[in-house]
């Protein structure tokens, strides 16, 4: 008698889960219907709906290529100007210590005469 009522329990168990399976799986396609829905949406929301609207969004797309040119240009025009401070400071020092040699040797011709 006790297995009989433990196999009545086990039924009743099994029919709940399979009754809870059931919704689980019913909620699961219809989140994938859902999420399908959603994509669809999001992959024609990028899509222009007007002329006007095609036309902006070739102007924002040719706008950002020519910005990315002119930042392309700016980084090569700051790079060369870092490079040409740089020879200007070497230059630089370069004639202090021709000017100190030019001074020396006035001093020794100097000195001679």
């Amino acid at each position: 008698m006790a297995a009989e009522q433990e196999l009545q329990k086990a039924k009743a168990k099994l029919a709940a889960l399979n009754a809870i399976n059931s919704a689980l799986t019913k909620e699961n396609e219809e989140l994938r219907d859902q999420l399908e829905d959603l994509r669809d949406q999001l992959d024609h929301a990028s899509e222009p709906k007007s002329a006007s609207e095609a036309e902006a969004l070739e102007l924002k797309e040719e706008f950002a290529r020519r910005l990315g040119e002119q930042q392309r240009t700016i980084d090569i025009l700051k790079d060369t100007n870092q490079k040409l401070q740089a020879k200007v400071r070497d230059a630089a020092a370069g004639s202090n210590a021709t000017e100190a040699q030019l001074d020396s040797l006035q001093a020794k011709v100097a000195k001679q005469q």
